[in-house]
């Protein structure tokens, strides 16, 4: 299934790098000294430029859980709709992305790497850890198909993903999750990739056991690609 996906990304390309990233997601909003835990759904632009600064306009989206399928514990978000969460502009002087990131430009894995490096991956760095700074880097670059595939390339070589089969994303797409797993940790990744396109379109965070107050499950999302 992962090299079907592949397959598809070895088209040509119909997506062009851009420095605009738009996303779908929500993740718990926990207050520890209260025992509080909120989930605060959420639609997210961020757009930047190294000569201009930056954007990033956050803004309540609608819930993923029906009445009466809320999980007990977890309270609905204070915000309707529509509500503008928090809208930041960041000035070209005080703008903090890492030059690895700012400067990528290709597709190989040296150059992928180089952005990755700077965002905390090692070349012996586990498909957990690899995987969240792919995460990251996706919240600054929309990248091309092409710079898709290297990357799930890199993720696959370095060992631990299993394939979990297909099943839809919380915006109802057709995808394959591919699981990432560290031994020393009490969450799990999945990574989710697009059966339509082959691109990666989105990651769920999930807590395997529960912390105190804090039930176990998935705690947080994000989905790419949902323009």
């Amino acid at each position: 299934m992962v090299s079907d996906a592949q397959q598809r990304l070895d088209m040509p390309d119909d997506v062009v790098q851009q420095s605009r990233v738009r996303t779908v997601g929500w993740g718990w909003d926990i207050d520890i000294a209260e025992e509080h835990v909120e989930v605060v759904p959420q639609e997210a632009t961020f757009e930047w430029s190294p000569e201009t600064g930056s954007v990033s306009t956050v803004v309540a989206a609608a819930s993923y859980w029906a009445d009466g399928e809320r999980p007990k514990g977890i309270t609905p978000s204070p915000y309707e709709p529509g509500d503008v969460i928090s809208e930041v502009v960041t000035s070209a002087e005080d703008l903090d992305i890492p030059t690895g990131v700012v400067t990528l430009k290709g597709s190989s894995r040296e150059e992928l790497f180089s952005a990755l490096a700077d965002l905390g991956a090692t070349p012996e760095s586990s498909s957990g850890e690899l995987l969240l700074a792919i995460g990251q880097l996706l919240s600054y670059w929309t990248l091309t198909d092409e710079q898709h595939a290297t990357l799930m390339r890199m993720l696959v070589d370095a060992g631990g993903v299993t394939v979990l089969g297909e099943t839809k994303d919380r915006l109802g797409r057709e995808v394959i999750g591919l699981r990432v797993t560290d031994d020393d940790s009490n969450y799990r990744n999945t990574l989710l990739v697009s059966e339509d396109t082959g691109r990666i379109v989105g990651m769920e965070n999930e807590l395997t056991t529960p912390m105190e107050f804090i039930p176990a499950g998935v705690v947080g999302y994000t989905l790419w690609d949902v323009e």
